[in-house]
């Protein structure tokens, strides 16, 4: 007798719809917008789940996914069945140390690049690379660091109610990617506090690095007002414009408005475009104006030299 002869007859019924369900945003193809929200589904693919997670991708979809919450190391979640009661679903995953967490945020908060592009809801994209020097992972590595379990009957572990509800998190990765840290043992509050915390630190100890280079002391200026305006010192002065670490920042961390009608990752590509291209303008506008200024003080140095 089969493993299919043992699985109750009632699980093989078509799941009871439910209303205001959980779907996901794609109906086709792979499920997840952005980098880190794939990376998250091809970690549990990793595990040797992609024939399951194939069954919980059609449930996701028909939005039988009633609910969820995150918590620190926790996801709990409804799915609905074939049977009146939906199941229960609680995944354990593991949460670093303090003392890990304190090596990431030390290794993050050398490169304020991080800090920019998380506050623009953006992952960056070497951010494994930060973890991998703490001699952590961002994402579970094992079976042992991601814990499922579910009610159903079902003896597959991750049954389809379990792989559903992955689907529906790693949506929710795409929206807000401090959730994975949540789920890592940190919340968005504590990174950034940290990374501000830690920031300040490496600030503090750079200034007293410096602070043993003294500057001499500026030449005072006179007092004498014939001889202060006859003083041929040019000041010294100088600018730079760079693009910056994130194109669209503002927009990424707004979110896509609910008029758009393509998809997540369209809007952006779009609207960076737009963003990069109004930059260079102006660019191209500032670098002109400074041009016409340094034309028209030469024409007005010009003019007082006839005098």
């Amino acid at each position: 007798m089969g493993y299919w002869d043992y699985y109750p007859r009632y699980e093989r019924k078509s799941p009871k719809p439910v209303k205001d369900g959980l779907k996901a945003r794609k109906k086709t193809g792979q499920i997840g917008e952005t980098w880190w929200a794939k990376r998250f589904l091809e970690v549990l693919d990793g595990f040797g789940w992609s024939n399951r997670l194939d069954r919980g991708r059609r449930y996701a979809r028909a939005g039988q996914v009633i609910d969820y919450k995150i918590g620190y190391g926790l996801i709990t979640s409804k799915v609905q069945g074939s049977q009146t009661r939906p199941y229960s679903i609680e995944i354990k995953v593991k949460t670093l140390q303090d003392k890990e967490w304190q090596e990431v945020i030390k290794a993050m908060s050398a490169q304020v690049r991080f800090s920019a592009s998380l506050l623009a809801g953006q992952m960056p994209q070497d951010i494994e690379e930060v973890f991998k020097k703490a001699k952590v992972s961002l994402f579970p590595t094992s079976e042992k660091d991601f814990k499922a379990n579910c009610s159903c009957p079902d003896w597959a572990n991750p049954c389809k109610h379990i792989a559903a509800a992955c689907y529906i998190i790693g949506e929710a990765f795409d929206r807000d990617p401090f959730l994975i840290f949540y789920l890592r043992g940190k919340n968005k509050e504590d990174v950034l506090g940290a990374l501000q915390k830690e920031g300040g630190i490496v600030q503090k100890q750079r200034q007293g690095e410096t602070e043993e280079e003294k500057e001499e002391p500026a030449e005072p200026l006179t007092d004498d007002p014939v001889t202060f305006w006859k003083e041929d010192k040019g000041i010294e002065h100088h600018f730079s414009l760079k693009p910056p670490s994130l194109n669209a920042a503002l927009l990424h961390r707004l979110g896509v408005p609910q008029f758009f009608l393509e998809t997540e990752e369209e809007f952006y590509k779009t609207m960076e475009n737009v963003y990069e291209d109004i930059s260079k303008e102006a660019v191209k506008i500032a670098y002109t104006a400074i041009e016409e200024e340094k034309e028209a003080s030469q024409r007005d140095e010009g003019r007082l030299e006839k005098f």
